[in-house]
């Protein structure tokens, strides 16, 4: 029954920072958020936690309107963060699939260690060419 409970409340924490991180990127862009997004110092997260910060964070932003793999991101650095681990939140660039689109496709992820904790739920990584890291665990 604690288990319960520790999981509701988690998962409402979960859903409030979502919310928090989507509603802060809609005020302020990514020009003035990226200024603001600083190293993340510590030993990087256990494979335990780090899948489970990540399948938090993820299930928690689906009902949020407009949730993104920034959003998510943040979302994930800031309780990494909150619980005493490293991490890097990481950018990066792909080519458009669409016929006739010459654009660019931008995703972010986050990093603890080597492993990915959130933006890689559907294998969308291998597509995608690192542009940058913030934050500390850089090999």
């Amino acid at each position: 029954m604690q288990t319960a409970w520790k999981n509701i409340l988690s998962g409402t924490k979960y859903f409030a920072l979502n919310l928090y991180f989507r509603a802060y990127i809609l005020a302020f862009g990514y020009k003035k958020i990226k200024q603001h997004i600083r190293e993340i110092e510590g030993p990087p997260a256990p494979p335990w936690e780090a899948r489970r910060v990540g399948w938090f964070v993820f299930k928690t932003a689906k009902p949020i309107p407009g949730a993104t793999c920034l959003s998510r991101a943040m979302t994930a650095q800031h309780i990494l963060k909150r619980h005493g681990f490293g991490s890097s939140l990481c950018v990066g660039v792909a080519q458009s699939d669409k016929q006739g689109d010459k654009g660019l496709l931008a995703h972010a992820w986050v990093m603890s260690g080597d492993q990915v904790v959130v933006g890689n739920e559907s294998g969308e990584l291998e597509r995608y060419k690192l542009l940058t890291r913030m934050g500390a665990q850089i090999p």
